[in-house]
């Protein structure tokens, strides 16, 4: 099908996406010193294309593992986040595959996680019923 946008005051009618940038602000504010963090979003178009070296907009390089080091990477995370334009489907698989492929989660003497944020299904998979077909204008 076709994908219907609308446009939505987060205040009265909460989105998805609003609602996990609140939770992101409130994590990232209070616990941003609890690893060592990067961001990359995803897709690298406005359709389906998987998330590349152009799509990590913060690399995993804090200046040291000191508590006030952490907690001000994770606030620039936090504001990268807070002002992310959402457009297009969800690369889920082939996005997750470039992160596994990031220098920074190869490290032996540590342990690697990857948080996913998404406000929506996977959608990039043409096999998929519930896969809509994005406009070209947004209104």
């Amino acid at each position: 099908g076709t994908c219907q946008f609308r446009s939505c005051n987060e205040g009265s009618c909460p989105t998805r996406m609003g609602q996990m940038r609140s939770a992101m602000n409130t994590f990232l504010t209070g616990n941003g010193d609890v690893a060592r963090m990067g961001l990359t979003i995803f897709p690298a178009d406005s359709q389906c294309t998987a998330a590349a070296s152009n799509q990590v907009l913060t690399p995993i390089t804090p200046a040291s593992d000191s508590t006030a080091d952490l907690q001000s990477w994770a606030s620039g995370i936090n504001q990268q986040i807070q002002n992310q334009q959402v457009t297009g489907g969800t690369p889920t698989g082939g996005s997750l595959s470039f992160v596994g492929t990031l220098k920074e989660l190869g490290d032996p003497n540590r342990e690697d996680f990857v948080l996913l944020l998404t406000d929506g299904l996977p959608n990039c998979n043409s096999a998929n019923v519930n896969v809509c077909t994005m406009p070209t204008t947004f209104e």
